[in-house]
């Protein structure tokens, strides 16, 4: 489960406002800033009997989850 805050469902985010200041509510994946979760893949290496995690990429989005593209999240 993710439990990061900065990423909600689209209904959850429906339930807050819009930093925009013409708009009041969000209207979640209809709007132009809304960006999917990325889903990363760890990428590893094994020699000498160790792995070695030489780092991630992006394996997919979410179609669950996602956050404000104009909200800074952590």
């Amino acid at each position: 489960m993710d439990t990061n805050p900065h990423y909600v469902t689209t209904e959850e985010a429906e339930n807050m406002y819009c930093p925009q200041p013409e708009m009041t509510l969000c209207v979640g994946a209809n709007c132009m800033a809304w960006r999917w979760k990325e889903n990363f893949e760890t990428i590893t290496s094994f020699s000498n009997g160790k792995y070695e995690i030489i780092g991630k990429e992006i394996r997919d989005y979410s179609t669950v989850r996602g956050y404000c593209g104009m909200v800074r999240h952590g």
